[in-house]
């Protein structure tokens, strides 16, 4: 749900140009003619330039199916938790940060986890599940540049998320 969204009917996948194989797959999956596109824009908080790729796919049904799910044209600023099984919460939570998050290691080897969303709501329910699932510490979810951030540091804490997402 990380980096799509429905349209009435149709369904926009749009993913950085480097993960463009993850696109082929899902339009073969779907037995689907539609020519992937691609397209650079200005990032309007870094003022970098990165290009995109994107699938859009017409199909009345599976965009019915997944609006059911939670899946809108305006899902970043209405984010739930969806009822899941207590087994697949680390695959969600896992597509979730492959969309807005990210682990890093400074010069230092240091490793941070880092995870953006601009629902609280979404973000504490999130970090909820990592204090209850891995024992983790609540930590400050600070608001900046339109999104919550909820950070880990250490490696012992990082590394144990990273096999919790990976195993």
């Amino acid at each position: 749900a990380g980096d799509g969204n429905i349209r009435v009917k149709t369904l926009s996948i749009e993913l950085s140009i480097k993960d463009i194989t993850i696109l082929e797959k899902i339009k073969k999956l779907l037995k689907a003619n539609n020519k992937i596109t691609t397209r650079t824009r200005l990032h309007p908080v870094t003022q970098n330039y990165f290009t995109n790729c994107c699938l859009t796919i017409s199909r009345k049904k599976m965009c019915e199916d997944l609006t059911k799910l939670g899946i809108t044209s305006n899902k970043s600023n209405i984010l739930k938790m969806p009822p899941i099984k207590s087994e697949l919460i680390a695959h969600f939570l896992r597509g979730m940060v492959c969309s807005d998050g990210n682990f890093t290691v400074n010069n230092e080897n240091c490793m941070t986890f880092t995870f953006v969303c601009p629902v609280y709501d979404f973000i504490k329910e999130f970090q909820d599940i990592l204090i209850r699932e891995l024992n983790f510490e609540k930590t400050d979810i600070p608001f900046k540049r339109g999104c919550y951030k909820l950070r880990y540091n250490g490696n012992y804490q990082v590394r144990k998320l990273f096999e919790y997402l990976y195993p």
